[in-house]
């Protein structure tokens, strides 16, 4: 799905935010290693370190010069004329 690399950051913070759960739960969520040896932190910050812009988040397909709609929300309003063209 192309929008959920997007909306990890905003679930993320709306965790951290919670106030139900204390700071050292917070904390081993963000610290915990996954399989390949790597924290969750770690992979949240390597995946947006690497886009230079936050048009580099999100790129839907062209055609005739139109952004095409590609994720389950497909609609003629193209997320409200928020798509970009390189």
């Amino acid at each position: 799905m192309i929008d959920d690399d997007f909306q990890l950051p905003a679930l993320v913070a709306k965790y951290i935010n919670r106030g139900d759960l204390d700071d050292k739960r917070k904390k081993n969520f963000l610290m915990r290693v996954n399989k390949i040896g790597r924290s969750n932190l770690e992979l949240i910050l390597i995946k947006y370190a690497q886009r230079e812009k936050p048009t580099d988040l999100i790129k839907f397909p062209v055609k005739n010069s139109t952004c095409i709609s590609a994720s389950w929300r497909d609609s003629e309003a193209r997320y409200s004329g928020g798509c970009y063209l390189n």
